[in-house]
């Protein structure tokens, strides 16, 4: 299976122990994991100013992604989805790396449930996902 992760998720898998820490870690270890550049940008700027970790720490978590997800190329879409262009972005991601699901916990982004052949779910709601998509008739996708 291929996940794509948002932001808001990364973030939350390293400032607390809950949903996003376990399905981070899940699919590091089970699945190919992807996330932008972009992406890696933004969460170390959120963990450096909202939650004051220190520049060594925020360049030893953002060394850590950029060795463990694969990185996708965001391109513009070609029609806008979604209100904040941001999201349009994490969209088009997750679409360059062809995966199976986008994991956020942003409410622009839940609400669509699936663009093109990709499911958006929170991290609480991957376990379902997962365990429908590791069935034997979708193992074969």
């Amino acid at each position: 299976m291929k996940v794509f992760f948002d932001t808001n998720v990364l973030i939350s898998a390293f400032i607390a122990h809950g949903a996003s820490s376990e399905v981070f870690e899940y699919c590091l270890s089970s699945c190919r994991v992807f996330t932008a550049q972009f992406v890696l940008v933004e969460a170390g700027k959120v963990l450096s100013s909202r939650f004051r970790f220190s520049p060594d720490l925020v360049d030893e978590i953002c060394g850590f992604l950029s060795s463990n997800l694969e990185l996708t190329e965001a391109e513009p879409l070609d029609e806008l989805i979604c209100r904040d262009p941001d999201d349009d972005f994490i969209l088009s991601g997750a679409l360059a790396a062809r995966v199976d699901c986008l994991i956020t916990s942003d409410e622009d982004l839940l609400v669509l449930e699936e663009y093109k052949d990709i499911r958006i779910l929170r991290p609480s709601d991957f376990w379902r996902f997962e365990k429908a998509f590791c069935s034997p008739r979708k193992r074969d996708r």
